[in-house]
């Protein structure tokens, strides 16, 4: 046999060595390990839903304004309990991020009231599972000095 065969038969068996009963790139094997828990949009567009208790989805607020205000932010489950209070001063464009709000399901009210008298609030219906366990609820001062509640688009 020509040497250059002979060579090359070798390092092909020798790179094909340790392939042999290990998975192809496209099969996949389950990951049975708890820690790994993965929950929100995957890389083929689904999305995976999140336990609240594990995840809890966050609430931002943001002041679109050019003015300043005082803000008084409330968030009650089940119309009994409250959650979350945070009275604030809201700059031009200030942005913040309140987490963690929703820890069980319920239906959440949202109370937001600015130092001037204008108010907005909100209905928040919150399962056992969300799809992602960020920012699921806007609070806006809009360009106006108008409070905005929206459900946020996601996943």
């Amino acid at each position: 046999m020509n040497q250059r065969v002979v060579l090359g038969l070798i390092l092909v068996g020798v790179l094909t060595a340790g392939c042999v009963g290990q998975p192809s790139p496209t099969e996949t094997t389950a990951d049975t390990s708890a820690d790994t828990e993965y929950c929100g949009p995957t890389e083929n567009g689904t999305t995976i839903p999140c336990d609240v208790a594990e995840h809890p989805p966050d609430i931002k607020f943001a002041n679109h304004d050019t003015r300043t205000y005082e803000v008084s932010v409330t968030v009650t489950r089940n119309g009994t309990e409250t959650v979350f209070t945070e009275n604030m001063t809201a700059t031009a464009d200030s942005i913040r991020v309140f987490e963690d709000v929703a820890r069980e399901p319920g239906v959440y009210t949202i109370d937001v009231s600015l130092g001037d008298g204008t108010t907005g609030t909100y209905d928040w219906t919150v399962g056992t599972e969300v799809l992602h366990g960020g920012t699921l609820v806007g609070i806006y001062i809009t360009e106006t000095g108008s409070v905005s509640i929206t459900r946020l688009q996601v996943g």
